[in-house]
């Protein structure tokens, strides 16, 4: 890591007062995120290194939450970044009303949530930027209600939670899709249009139909594209 100043660590939220002699450390990679120390570092390798990218960096705003912005000019048919979910669960549940099905999921994502890891746990409830966990408005069930994507594929009606997907953004025109590939088990997130340096990469979450069939061809198109 390279020393940096006037920046957050992106673990602990700590930030050196201005007339501090402390430093934060860069990544030694894409030198757009920092660290107090090294096992903040390690601690949050596994959110940052889905964006540990020199084409984007991640951004915080108090109306959006968290983001991503191009840091070069992207083409359609580029693959942004690819990921695993951090955890899944099964969206379907066998009961005899809906209030009960969703009490019932509502047990099985906090289930879930606490076989993570410990560090695993903090980067979800990173995802409750703004808000402190213990508020009690953001359990684990209603940040994966939030930032779940469905798998598509997934016989069992399964959804995925992606802590590096989630700081995308909806937009009704995206420059950016992404589609499930059961074949790699991961999200791949792929540029539908051309995206300039500083442009907000947004995708749409529950398109209509319609758009949905578009939304699937142009990445149908990208990934075929990206193969030659």
């Amino acid at each position: 890591m390279s020393p940096a100043t006037s920046h957050i660590c992106a673990a602990c939220q700590f930030q050196p007062a201005s007339d501090s002699a402390s430093s934060l450390s860069a990544c030694a990679k894409c030198s757009r995120t920092f660290y107090c120390k090294r096992e903040c570092q390690v601690s949050h390798w596994p959110l940052h290194k889905a964006t540990c990218s020199l084409n984007f960096t991640t951004t915080r705003c108090k109306v959006s939450g968290l983001g991503l912005r191009a840091t070069v000019a992207l083409k359609p048919g580029d693959q942004l970044f690819s990921e695993s979910p951090i955890m899944t669960c099964t969206l379907g549940h066998a009961a005899t009303c809906v209030e009960e099905a969703e009490e019932m999921l509502q047990d099985h994502v906090e289930a879930e949530f606490l076989k993570l890891s410990e560090v695993k746990q903090r980067i979800v409830k990173d995802l409750s930027v703004g808000v402190k966990w213990e508020d009690g408005c953001h359990s684990a069930h209603s940040i994966f209600q939030s930032n779940m994507c469905r798998l598509k594929g997934d016989s069992d009606g399964s959804g995925g939670l992606f802590p590096a997907f989630s700081c995308l953004n909806h937009s009704c025109r995206p420059n950016v899709a992404h589609v499930w590939r059961d074949d790699l088990k991961k999200l791949v997130v792929m540029v539908v249009r051309t995206v300039n340096v500083g442009d907000e990469l947004c995708t749409t979450y529950g398109p209509t139909e319609v758009r949905r069939a578009k939304q699937e061809g142009m990445i149908e198109y990208a990934l075929t594209s990206s193969m030659h």
